[in-house]
């Protein structure tokens, strides 16, 4: 114990010079409901309260913020709906599972199942008996749990740059793993005499070493082409003060999910939204993820859609320049329509939306030009779109 009291005494030195990224908005407050599986999950509730229910998961080191603008469009579109916005475990004001259990392998207790669990308790404790469920990256999986594992809590559910397989991610490996968690922050704590990783780094937060680390996530974490940057530095400003047992307990689960055919069971009506321009999650990634659903649809007739945001291709090693792995963060309003619109009649708007490459803070539209393709009970509405 004394010695990571001793690193963090370094790293609070540290950490007064770093800078401080502000928001030009202020979240809702947020609830909190200590949950039947342990965590305490602080929330984000907006709209009427006895409308449709509609609750949206967050991705990796994000937290509710990550729908903060989708949440705006949403009530003044459409004021029918309560909307739901935690902080999953380990994430934003949520709480992190007991260090003695969890510290020293913390993947056993980031697993998509288990928060998939905490939702449900959350659903539980809300007494919300189903719902609409939408979830990016990291929540989508969460989705796919839930869909999966409990299809009576879940009315429809709308993924957003959603995968199957993670184990070949050079995401979650590559970058985050060697590059990031291993190859940079535990050298860095390893300085200390008897530092054992990952056991003494669980509480350790990114912005604990200062500056440099939280501007190099600021550059090639939290970012997408066309978003905001007062957005996407309240996103950060949040995000580097997630503990490294969450980093490294949800990267290391994450990476283990081989949903490929689990999902050919499915009987969720689904909604797939996908960038592409994802660097995260590409055109491979998503031919999975549309071979899994396709399966579901002609096995159990599921409604299923997949509809691609972004007009021009990517080609490998190329930036991004055109809607991506978070496209909720540049096109809200177009994400938030297209939810409204299949919460309330099982299919998205036929609106393709895209950047516009002189401008990439500006969201181009073009109504009837929609890249959709359905299947299962969609497939005769959406027959004019398939592929």
């Amino acid at each position: 114990m004394n010695k990571v009291i001793s690193i963090l005494l370094l790293l609070v030195v540290a950490t007064a010079y770093a800078r401080s990224y502000k928001t030009t908005s202020t979240p809702p407050a947020k609830k909190a409901l200590r949950l039947s599986t342990g965590i305490t999950m602080s929330y984000i509730e907006r709209g009427n309260v006895g409308g449709k229910p509609v609750v949206l998961l967050h991705g990796l080191t994000d937290t509710s913020r990550s729908f903060e603008e989708v949440v705006e469009e949403m009530v003044s579109k459409y004021p029918h709906l309560r909307l739901i916005v935690p902080d999953l475990r380990g994430h934003g004001d949520s709480s992190m599972p007991s260090r003695n259990q969890c510290a020293g392998a913390p993947e056993t207790c980031f697993t998509p199942a288990v928060m998939a669990e905490d939702v449900i308790a959350l659903f539980d404790a809300l007494e919300l008996d189903a719902v609409y469920l939408v979830g990016h990256s990291m929540g989508s999986v969460v989705a796919q749990e839930l869909a999966l594992n409990h299809p009576d809590r879940v009315y429809n559910m709308v993924l957003i740059g959603t995968y199957v397989y993670g184990k070949d991610n050079s995401l979650f490996y590559d970058y985050l793993t060697i590059g990031l968690m291993e190859g940079s922050w535990k050298p860095m704590l390893e300085t200390e005499p008897d530092f054992s990783w990952p056991l003494d780094a669980y509480t350790i937060t990114p912005a604990d070493f200062g500056r440099e680390v939280t501007q190099r996530l600021r550059k090639e974490w939290v970012t997408e082409a066309g978003a905001s940057e007062s957005l996407l530095d309240a996103i950060c400003n949040e995000t580097v003060k997630i503990p490294l047992g969450t980093w490294i307990g949800t990267t290391t689960a994450l990476r283990q999910v081989d949903n490929r055919k689990a999902l050919e069971a499915l009987t969720v009506p689904t909604l797939v939204l996908w960038g592409t321009h994802d660097m995260v999650f590409d055109k491979d990634e998503q031919e999975r993820v549309m071979h899994a659903l396709q399966e579901a649809a002609r096995v159990n007739n599921t409604p299923v859609v997949f509809k691609t945001y972004g007009k021009t291709v990517r080609r490998a090693r190329d930036p991004q320049r055109d809607l991506g792995h978070n496209l909720h963060w540049a096109a809200p309003a177009q994400v938030a329509a297209d939810i409204i619109s299949f919460v309330r009649t099982g299919f998205p708007n036929d609106v393709q939306v895209w950047l516009n490459p002189e401008n990439p803070y500006e969201v181009m539209e073009m109504p009837g030009a929609a890249q959709i393709s359905a299947w299962g009970a969609n497939r005769v509405q959406a027959s004019r779109h398939s592929r």
